[in-house]
């Protein structure tokens, strides 16, 4: 996750913000992370898969998100 994380969010923001675009998605990163051990402790319940399917929802969750983004950054360059 931190591959793409630090290599697409660079490129996906001007010059001027980039900074602030590539700290946001690192903040909601660590809340995500911070969130995962709350919702494992709180779905386990007679099914212990649980917390494995909501991992996997979200993860195909992310991945819908980033296809709808409307920018391709291949061949471009930002400065």
């Amino acid at each position: 996750m931190y591959g793409s994380l630090y290599t697409f969010t660079p490129e996906l923001f001007p010059a001027p913000v980039r900074g602030t675009g590539v700290g946001l998605a690192s903040f909601i990163n660590r809340i995500a992370g911070l969130c995962a051990p709350i919702v494992a402790a709180n779905t386990i319940g007679p099914n212990p898969n649980v917390p494995v399917y909501v991992a996997g929802g979200l993860i195909l969750a992310a991945g819908v998100a980033v296809l709808r983004v409307p920018m391709e950054t291949r061949g471009r360059e930002k400065l």
